[in-house]
């Protein structure tokens, strides 16, 4: 119906859909986005969960984005769809959510 909504995924091809420093921060930002716009967050799960930055990576500090996540209970809508395989940092984001779909 044309309402916005913001939309963050993990893509198991691409680093078994691992969280790094870069991932983290764009989780983030989608978080703070749905934070300011108040719109419904929608996460796709997939992956690994949080890999440890390689030498050369900026920051180096742990996934600061759940914390950003965490901070939208009770102001937005959460919804996560477990698409496959989640460990970790993607097992956390899920129960964080105020509705998990799971497959």
């Amino acid at each position: 119906d044309g309402r916005p909504v913001a939309v963050g995924a993990e893509d198991f091809t691409t680093l078994g859909g691992s969280i790094g420093p870069a991932a983290s921060r764009k989780r983030w930002r989608i978080a703070d986005i749905a934070r300011r716009e108040r719109i419904p967050l929608v996460m796709l799960l997939e992956g690994a969960g949080h890999r440890p930055p390689m030498p050369g990576d900026p920051g180096g500090g742990g996934p600061g984005d759940l914390g950003a996540q965490g901070s939208l209970s009770g102001l937005v809508p959460m919804v996560c769809g477990v698409m496959g395989s989640s460990a970790g940092h993607g097992a956390i984001t899920a129960p964080l959510c105020d509705f998990s779909v799971m497959t």
